[in-house]
């Protein structure tokens, strides 16, 4: 029998069944691509790391867009720059009047930054 790579999705799929069997996920994990596929930079960003800070300036009505999640902090901030702190359940937001938290509603990395948080 001739060996063939598996897919993401049938590795995903025999780590379930693994852990449904009993087996501990400690052990099953590490040979399981979290997201997307060795040397991509699709999930880079893991939970539980972290918190990964960027800078962003809101559009001319007020709008940021970290991560792909489109937060509103209105029309008296368009144009300003702010500091986001990403973390894998939220976003807190450096404002004048003080921090804005944000619960997040995609699990993707904040764009232009890698694994580590440096810039590429």
């Amino acid at each position: 029998m001739a060996l063939v790579e598996l897919s993401v999705m049938e590795q995903r799929y025999r780590a379930v069944l693994e852990v449904e069997a009993g087996c501990p996920v400690t052990e099953v994990a590490p040979g399981v691509p979290a997201r997307g596929h060795e040397g991509s930079d699709e999930g880079a960003w893991v939970a539980g790391r972290s918190t990964i800070t960027v800078q962003r300036r809101t559009s001319s009505c007020g709008v940021i867009v970290v991560a792909r999640q489109s937060v509103s902090l209105g029309r008296l901030r368009a144009g300003q720059v702010v500091t986001v702190h990403v973390s894998d359940s939220t976003l807190t937001i450096d404002l004048d009047e003080g921090p804005r938290t944000v619960h997040r509603t995609t699990d993707l990395p904040a764009s232009g930054e890698d694994r580590t948080g440096f810039w590429r």
